[in-house]
């Protein structure tokens, strides 16, 4: 219960999307973050973290060819594309890794996450991140 509290105490506090993938996929996953940073769990979206991290190269590839679109039903609230060997709401994993990214190479981890909470440009904070430049 801890971490679902302070996952949707986290969305109290953001900034509002900016109606695209990339913002919905990390104001999701910046709840995942600092949920984890408050309780040390990712929660529910754990089991994401085991096939994201096997596959995250091919997931950012994937995920940066829809990001700025406004159609997020194939990474977000996607409960019916669920199979056996890839789970649903991958956009929670991207957008935590971005955020992580951000947090990792912030050198003030308390500014890092007052200014994750604050964005309003999710374009600019995934290029702060330095996560794109992650996979050539």
């Amino acid at each position: 219960m801890p971490n679902l509290v302070t996952h949707e105490m986290t969305h109290n506090v953001q900034q509002p999307n900016d109606g695209t993938l990339l913002g919905a996929a990390i104001r999701e996953g910046m709840a995942d973050f600092v949920t984890e940073l408050v309780t040390g769990f990712l929660g529910n979206n754990a089991r994401l973290h085991e096939y994201g991290n096997a596959h995250e190269q091919e997931l950012w590839t994937a995920f940066r060819q829809e990001m700025n679109g406004t159609y997020t039903k194939n990474w977000l609230a996607n409960s019916e594309q669920e199979t056996p060997e890839k789970p649903c709401d991958l956009g929670y994993y991207v957008g935590y890794k971005i955020c992580q990214a951000y947090y990792t190479k912030a050198p003030n981890k308390k500014q890092a996450v007052a200014a994750m909470l604050t964005t309003k440009d999710f374009r600019v904070f995934l290029a702060q991140s330095g996560y794109a430049l992650k996979f050539p």
